[in-house]
């Protein structure tokens, strides 16, 4: 059956026994091809057994036959062998959908709020690049292209000083920062994608900003995910049970590069009070949601999440194989913003700046692009 790149195709396979086979007992042979949650069913028609259930291209599924791979409740294995083809001469896209409103708009809540749009935030969001697009006019220039690009750059780095991303994805970059030294593991004391995916998920589920009690649900993410994050085998095995409360809270300001003897110590040995594990993620938290280190690692922050968001990867993953791409952008915006720490209010640090500009370059990259249609 030929499928679609980008598209969603619901498939029928009939046969013998098809009922015994369970959404679990299906698979496809290819990275490029998924099933849809929830959309496996099984039954009988017209006297044979089937299943049914629909499949999610992505675009940059290379052309060729996928095979259909069938597992039963009492172990038995079947192969649909080429049941499904894609033919790129047949079916390639020929805009990328990048270029549609609607669609970049929803791609920067999946990239950087990890949820659907909410309504409301859609329409918004929608208006402002429609309305940003309209000024650059419609004429086929390097100019009206340039313009285009600065406008969707301009709405994308909006949803990396929202709020809702400010008390999620970056809290968790901060509490990493803080609570692990610079080593092989984790590299530069940095988050690593998948890793920060996870927790900023956890923090952020069931929180849209401004809608129904989501500062409540945001407070109980965090203190959850905090609790479970002091115990994990890999901060116990870093500040031992056994640290004294000015020993741990002295170890976490060191890695966050805070001074210790400023007033962020004192909140933290507050926060820790009888110590425990409530107390330890209360300290952790106290240095993690300080002023000074929201100011401090600003910029690093909004680097990393260029390759987060835009390229879901590690910074020094292939195709770069090394932190040189991020110590250049890092170095061209901490060059243009200064020392972020000396901003006196958050205000200031969250105003537009030129890391549009650099929101403009990673959007136009083709390793962005190609998520999504051609260059």
């Amino acid at each position: 059956m030929p499928i679609t790149p980008g598209g969603r195709d619901t498939i029928y396979v009939f046969g013998d026994n098809l009922n015994q086979v369970s959404e679990s007992g299906l698979s496809l042979t290819s990275p490029f091809i998924s099933v849809v949650p929830g959309s496996f069913t099984s039954g009988f028609a017209g006297g044979m057994s089937y299943v049914r259930f629909d499949a999610a291209t992505t675009f940059s599924a290379p052309p060729g036959d996928y095979s259909i791979r069938l597992q039963s409740n009492t172990g038995e294995v079947a192969y649909v062998t080429g049941g499904l083809t894609v033919d790129l001469a047949n079916n390639a896209p020929v805009v990328n959908q990048l270029d549609t409103v609607d669609f970049f708009v929803r791609q920067q809540y999946h990239d950087f709020l990890n949820r659907e749009a909410d309504d409301a935030g859609l329409q918004f969001w929608k208006g402002t690049l429609e309305s940003y697009l309209n000024n650059c006019g419609t004429a086929d220039t390097s100019q009206a292209a340039d313009c285009r690009a600065r406008a969707r750059a301009s709405v994308s780095e909006a949803f990396f000083v929202s709020v809702e991303f400010q008390e999620t994805g970056y809290l968790v970059y901060r509490l990493y920062r803080a609570a692990f030294r610079a080593s092989s593991r984790p590299p530069r004391g940095l988050p690593r994608y998948a890793e920060f995916i996870r927790d900023t998920q956890t923090i952020g589920a069931g929180v849209i900003v401004n809608q129904g009690n989501w500062q409540q649900q945001l407070e109980a993410n965090k203190q959850a995910f905090l609790t479970n994050f002091v115990q994990r085998a890999e901060f116990t095995a870093t500040y031992p049970l056994t640290m004294t409360a000015d020993q741990y809270v002295n170890a976490l300001l060191a890695n966050a590069g805070l001074p210790l003897d400023g007033a962020e110590k004192q909140a933290a040995l507050n926060a820790y009070g009888a110590g425990g594990v409530n107390g330890r993620a209360r300290a952790l938290r106290s240095i993690a949601e300080s002023d000074l280190l929201f100011r401090k690692e600003f910029n690093q922050a909004f680097v990393l999440m260029q390759y987060f968001g835009y390229l879901r990867r590690n910074s020094d993953d292939a195709p770069d194989n090394s932190f040189a791409g991020y110590d250049f952008w890092l170095g061209k915006l901490n060059a243009e913003s200064g020392d972020t720490t000396n901003l006196q209010t958050l205000d200031q640090l969250l105003a537009p700046t030129k890391r549009a500009r650099m929101v403009e370059a990673f959007v136009v990259t083709g390793e962005y692009r190609r998520r999504f249609g051609p260059e």
